[in-house]
């Protein structure tokens, strides 16, 4: 790595790149980062690894350099949304847990929505990794779905093995119920149809979003699928608000986010319920440090009894905290 005059400019970040990491590793200053914008903050953090790398100094550095990129808080979080597999790849060379945990979340929750070549820029582990958990969260949103469709208002439910046939006065009293069912099931019916489930490119965070937000088949707007007077429309509307409650809760779980970003100040219009744990970290899997031999028989022993001795979590792991 060459510092040329044209990195003499000012305007130029490797000249205050350099000049952070001198500074750190002589005592004279905090390692700084630029946190002035999405872009600076990323760009600053890949130049000062790379001159770390170049320094062969990583170990002194990587810390210092970890806390001033958690100190800019919001400004780093807001970067990581923006940028998710930049910063997985830098997370990864920077040891960072915090940074590796959270860019995980959203390039598994926006993984239907990268190209090839995306995904071509994680590591080979890290791209594994992400793929597992995809795939199993696709499974669990199938599960999801299905369940979605298949639900019933309580008065509804009915278990032929138990519940004994009933005559149609019995009957009458809940036919609000079924207007109320049909305009919300159909109203769910064809957002599926239109490719607003699981199968969208945002993973179907905008529909799971309507239903956990209550934000879906409003009577009056559907009033053409079901004529009803303006009385029977609220009795309706009543109970299609009591069935709201329910498919908020069964959409609850893929709702959860587990990410440091204020979604107020900046949403990352994805789905981020997933548990990334330190054993899913790459450098917690390699043996990348200089060991005596000894150490390195420990290392191997330890290696060898974690292959005779699975974490037991690994059957049962799960993306939802």
């Amino acid at each position: 790595m060459l510092l040329s005059s044209a990195a003499a400019d000012p305007s130029n970040h490797l000249l205050a790149d350099w000049t952070s990491v001198l500074g750190a590793l002589h005592g004279a200053a905090e390692l700084r980062v630029d946190s002035d914008t999405l872009v600076g903050i990323i760009a600053s953090a890949s130049s000062i690894l790379d001159i770390v790398d170049y320094l062969r100094l990583r170990h002194p550095v990587l810390a210092p350099l970890e806390l001033a990129l958690l100190g800019s808080e919001q400004a780093l979080w807001q970067s990581v949304c923006a940028a998710p597999v930049q910063w997985v790849n830098l997370a990864v060379r920077l040891r960072s847990f915090y940074i590796f945990r959270e860019a995980c979340c959203h390039v598994v929750g926006g993984w239907a929505g990268w190209s090839q070549e995306q995904r071509g820029e994680l590591r080979g582990d890290v791209r594994e990794l992400c793929a597992r958990k995809a795939e199993k969260f696709e499974a669990f949103k199938e599960g999801l779905e299905q369940r979605l469709l298949e639900y019933r208002h309580e008065k509804l439910r009915y278990d032929p093995a138990v519940d004994k046939g009933r005559g149609k006065k019995t009957h009458e009293p809940d036919v609000l119920i079924w207007q109320a069912q049909y305009l919300l099931m159909n109203w769910l019916a064809r957002m599926f149809w239109e490719g607003r489930g699981r199968s969208a490119m945002d993973g179907g965070y905008g529909l799971y979003k309507m239903l956990w937000e209550g934000n879906c088949c409003e009577p009056v707007k559907q009033a053409k699928l079901s004529p009803l007077t303006p009385a029977g429309r609220s009795v309706v509307a009543e109970h299609v608000r009591e069935m709201q409650g329910d498919l908020k809760k069964m959409v609850k779980p893929v709702m959860i986010s587990n990410l440091k970003l204020d979604q107020s100040l900046m949403p990352a219009n994805r789905l981020t319920p997933f548990t990334i744990k330190p054993r899913d970290c790459p450098w917690n899997t390699e043996d990348t440090t200089d060991q005596d031999s000894s150490q390195r028989s420990r290392h191997s022993r330890r290696q060898e009894a974690a292959q005779h001795n699975p974490d037991e979590e690994d059957d049962l792991e799960d993306f939802i905290s």
